[in-house]
C-alpha cells in the first residue's frame, strides 16, 4: 500500500504484478481445520517465490533509476522517495549502497567544477557589453 502512494515513474508494472500475485493468494479457499491438506503449505511456497521475483524486478527497477539519474540532486530526492516506501532488508542495504554511489558521482562533479574553474581563472570569459572589471566578476 506504501508503494501505490508514493507516484515513482515507471514503477506501475511492479505494482500490477505484486497485486496480481496477492490477489490469486487472497482469492483461493482454504479450510484452516483440516491439517492433513497441505495446498495452503504448496501455494505459500509459490507467494514467496512470486514475492522474490518481484523483490528482484524492482531492484533491477532502482538500480536502472539510479543509472539514468541525470543529476545528483536528482538522486537524492529518487533515494528518498525509495528510503520511505522500502521496509525489506535487502533493499534498505541496496539503497545505502547506492548513497556511497551518490557522493561519488558528487565527487566526480566536484572535481570537473574544479577542473573548468583552474582553467578559467586567470583569464575568465567577459560578459557582451560590460566593463572589463564587472564582466569579469560577473
Amino acid at each position: 500500500d506504501k508503494l501505490s502512494k508514493h507516484k515513482i515513474e515507471g514503477l506501475d508494472q511492479v505494482l500490477a504484478n505484486f497485486y496480481q500475485v496477492t490477489d490469486e493468494l487472497r482469492r483461493k479457499p482454504y479450510d484452516i481445520l483440516d491439517f492433513q491438506n497441505n495446498q495452503f503449505d504448496r501455494d505459500y511456497l509459490e507467494f514467496n517465490a512470486n514475492i522474490h521475483e518481484l523483490e528482484s524486478s524492482l531492484q533491477g527497477f532502482i538500480n536502472h533509476s539510479f543509472e539514468v539519474t541525470p543529476t545528483t540532486e536528482h538522486a537524492l530526492n529518487l533515494l528518498s522517495q525509495f528510503q520511505a516506501i522500502m521496509q525489506r532488508e535487502s533493499l534498505k542495504d541496496d539503497l545505502d549502497s547506492k548513497l556511497n554511489l551518490i557522493f561519488t558521482n558528487y565527487t566526480a562533479d566536484l572535481e570537473a567544477v574544479q577542473r573548468v574553474y583552474e582553467k578559467h581563472k586567470a583569464n575568465p570569459a567577459a560578459m557582451r557589453n560590460a566593463p572589463p572589471v564587472a564582466g569579469n566578476v560577473a
